[in-house]
């Protein structure tokens, strides 16, 4: 109980420092728009792009949005040792990391949100199915967010934390990318189809199923990412 009561405070305390300053949420959504809005004009005039290049500009945009999040909420902990702060209240320290966890798992779906109908316009995105889609985009999503902030923690600490921290995580998540992208384009469909003709046509080539084996892959490396930062979280950030 004492477990879930600190998350509990904590996250809400996020949630109020981001809804008075908003710099976070708006800096994301304007990177995010902005890549979505490149990648669109790449393909101008041109043949659009295939279900595997969208699912892979999707991650891109999404990724890319997120690193810049964390970086900027753990930069806000730098400012008077406000991580060496909550170490030292009798909050247990996983709840420090689960409420960071939420926090921006939170904010990247708001992201995820808006970067969709933008692709849908400008990319001509169609989904066959919505469930494993946005099952494919929450775990990829958990995933990121769980190494991500086991890392962002020790590196907002030092001015070149922002330089650092993604040098260090991509290599990492390059099995929740590929795993991601390629369960993805399983869902997604070339615009020459309707939705109803893409449906039929993707149940015949069996990308239901092999979207499944993804999703598989995905949640056994969401457990291994979640396992490894609830451990790492403490020594990290009390590490010089």
């Amino acid at each position: 109980m004492k477990l879930l009561r600190c998350m509990f405070v904590l996250l809400m305390k996020e949630i109020r420092v981001e809804m008075r300053a908003k710099e976070i949420f708006y800096s994301s959504i304007l990177f995010a728009s902005v890549m979505v809005l490149l990648f669109s004009f790449s393909f101008l005039g041109g043949d659009p792009p295939s279900s595997e290049v969208k699912a892979g500009l999707l991650w891109v945009a999404l990724s890319f949005s997120g690193v810049l999040s964390i970086q900027q909420c753990f930069a806000r902990e730098r400012d008077g040792d406000m991580l060496y702060a909550l170490l030292l209240t009798p909050a247990p320290r996983l709840s420090i990391y689960i409420s960071k966890f939420l926090a921006m798992f939170l904010l990247m779906s708001i992201t995820l949100l808006w970067i969709v109908p933008l692709m849908i316009f400008f990319l001509q995105l169609r989904i066959a199915f919505w469930g494993q889609f946005a099952m494919i985009c929450m775990l990829g999503i958990a995933g990121f967010v769980a190494l991500a902030c086991t890392f962002a923690s020790p590196l907002g600490k030092h001015r070149k934390g922002s330089f650092l921290l993604p040098l260090l995580i991509y290599p990492l998540l390059i099995p929740i990318f590929i795993a991601g992208i390629r369960a993805m384009s399983s869902v997604l469909c070339d615009p020459s189809f309707s939705l109803l003709q893409c449906s039929s046509f993707q149940l015949q080539q069996g990308s239901g199923s092999e979207a499944l084996r993804w999703i598989r892959f995905l949640g056994v490396f969401d457990l291994v990412f979640l396992l490894l930062g609830a451990w790492l979280f403490e020594p990290l950030c009390i590490s010089e």
